[in-house]
């Protein structure tokens, strides 16, 4: 079941998701491109893409990756 999220919720970029994890923002881009939820802002160009990760989302995926195999 997808989660809706709300307009009005916080939403974090890869740079803040990036220094609280201690990861590379490559990695947390690649994570979280994909992710529904996730705003996805392109470029004019359409050559960079911009990513607005809500926090539920971030929960949703910290939860997902922490989970013991």
């Amino acid at each position: 079941m997808i989660r809706s999220t709300s307009a009005l919720e916080v939403h974090l970029t890869v740079q803040q998701i990036s220094a609280a994890w201690g990861l590379d923002p490559k990695t947390v881009t690649a994570w979280f491109r994909n992710e529904p939820g996730v705003l996805r802002v392109s470029s004019e160009g359409g050559s960079r893409e911009t990513l607005r990760i809500p926090l539920s989302v971030v929960e949703r995926v910290h939860q997902k990756r922490s989970a013991v195999n």
